[in-house]
């Protein structure tokens, strides 16, 4: 009966289930990149987030500032937002390393932490924290960042 109903959706389901799926990583392994062909230097990870204790008062800038602090130590490229942190990194493991890290920042502060995160991931570029920006200002000029 669903396959019935499943029309077009369905299709693309089954399509999708028939489809290779790439390996599983272990977490452990630090050349995860290249088993998908990604050369270590020749990749871009942008990742925003944001991190911070729910169990605490109205303003967590506090903690936060625990956060930012070791994220500026740890020598990767960030952006501070309002809303949150933007960091770029060569593998997407150095990435998931930071947020790891920032939540040990932390865990011995708080029962329970929130985070979202955002992954925009290219091959073959760097710098483009800064990049993006000045494409932008390249269209429109200056911008308040």
């Amino acid at each position: 009966m669903l396959k019935e109903n499943a029309g077009i959706a369905g299709g693309y389901v089954e399509a999708l289930l028939q489809s290779p799926m790439p390996p599983m990583i272990n977490a452990d392994d630090v050349s995860a990149n290249a088993k998908f062909g990604f050369k270590e230097d020749s990749l871009s990870v942008l990742l925003e987030f944001s991190m911070f204790p729910t169990d605490k008062s109205e303003s967590v800038s506090e903690y936060v500032s625990k956060v930012i602090k070791y994220i500026d130590e740890s020598g990767v490229e960030y952006k501070l937002t309002a809303m949150g942190t933007i960091i770029e990194t060569d593998t997407v493991d150095e990435a998931l390393e930071i947020v790891k890290g920032c939540y040990k920042v932390l865990e011995p502060y708080s029962n329970r932490v929130y985070s979202s995160l955002k992954m925009d991931i290219r091959k073959g570029k760097s710098d483009r924290l800064n990049q993006k920006i000045e494409s932008i200002k390249k269209r429109i000029g200056d911008i308040k960042t």
